[in-house]
C-alpha cells in the first residue's frame, strides 16, 4: 500500500467472496495431489474475511460471477477521499462493458 501511495496511486481491494459449495465442487473434480481434503477447503473458507477501508484501502469492491462468463463488480465501501469517486467510476465502467 505504501509503495502505491508513494507513487500517487489509489489502493483498491477487489474482494472475491468465498463460495464454499463451488470450491468443494471444483475440488471434487481434481485428482491426486491437486485435490485438497474437504476439511481444508471448509476451514480456509471460514477464515476468509472481507477487507475494509480500515485495513488501509481507499475502496473495497466485491467481484462475483455474473453467470454468463463475466463478472459483476460493486462497491462495498469507500474511504472519504477524492479517490473514492474514481473507484465508483471504475465500477460503473466495468459493469457497463459486460
Amino acid at each position: 500500500m505504501a509503495a502505491g501511495r508513494a507513487h500517487g496511486a489509489r489502493v483498491v481491494a477487489y474482494w472475491f467472496p468465498p463460495d464454499p459449495a463451488g470450491s468443494l465442487r471444483r475440488n471434487a473434480a481434481r485428482t491426486g495431489r491437486a485435490r485438497v481434503p474437504d476439511a481444508g477447503v471448509r476451514a480456509t473458507s471460514k477464515r476468509m474475511r472481507r477487507p475494509t477501508t480500515g485495513d488501509g484501502f481507499d475502496a473495497v469492491l466485491r467481484v462475483r460471477f455474473d453467470g454468463r462468463g463475466g463478472f459483476l463488480v460493486e462497491t462495498v465501501e469507500t474511504a472519504e477521499t477524492e479517490d473514492a469517486k474514481d473507484a465508483e467510476d471504475a465500477v460503473d465502467a466495468v459493469n457497463k462493458n459486460r
